[in-house]
């Protein structure tokens, strides 16, 4: 197994070289005021050339809402610059980014939101939606797709907090009105609003 991984290793780790990133920077510090929120802390992975996430993985939900996080945060501390997402199925490149803090506004908004009842953005199904809804030809619509996503989850256990806070709850019914439109109006612009290269 380990000698069928080198190969692939070695290929992955050429795709990282090829970007061209440049010279790796110090952690940036961040101390920002959005909204009634201040957000404090380092921002890592900023090279000369913009700011690299890369993953040996399958690109999750999360990788794509971590990228576009960083890169909000990077931008409204600094000055704007690309962001690149690379994983084993996905070349992504945020461009310099004109408006973080209104976009931060939103995060905060929804991040707010699930201090008084949970969030309805569950964000692997959400990422399941937009990749279904980004299909030429897909045969199931994104949120039968996001439903059949959500209930494999619970099944299997992949995410612990989804059972505790799902577990005897009808994944047609969580994937609501709510959720759709977080995905159509939340989620599917941060994907569209990246570059990929196939």
């Amino acid at each position: 197994a380990f000698d069928r991984t080198i190969p692939e290793l070695s290929a992955f780790a050429a795709r990282i070289q090829a970007k061209d990133m440049g010279r790796r920077r110090p952690d940036l510090p961040s101390d920002l005021q959005v909204g009634e929120y201040r957000l404090v802390g380092q921002l890592a992975e900023i090279h000369e050339n913009g700011t690299l996430l890369a993953r040996y993985t399958e690109c999750k939900g999360k990788d794509l809402l971590k990228a576009w996080i960083h890169h909000l945060l990077v931008a409204a501390t600094a000055t704007s610059i690309s962001t690149h997402l690379l994983t084993k199925d996905l070349d992504l490149r945020f461009p310099p980014c004109t408006d973080p803090l209104s976009h931060l506004g939103e995060l905060m908004a929804i991040y707010r939101q699930g201090y008084s009842s949970p969030s309805p953005l569950l964000v692997e199904p959400g990422w399941t939606f937009i990749q279904q809804k980004d299909k030429l030809r897909a045969r199931i619509p994104p949120l039968q797709a996001a439903i059949s996503a959500l209930a494999n989850s619970l099944e299997q256990g992949y995410e612990p907090e989804l059972a505790l806070l799902y577990g005897d709850c009808d994944p047609d019914t969580l994937l609501g009105p709510e959720f759709q439109w977080l995905c159509q109006d939340f989620l599917d612009p941060i994907w569209a609003a990246g570059e990929k290269k196939p």
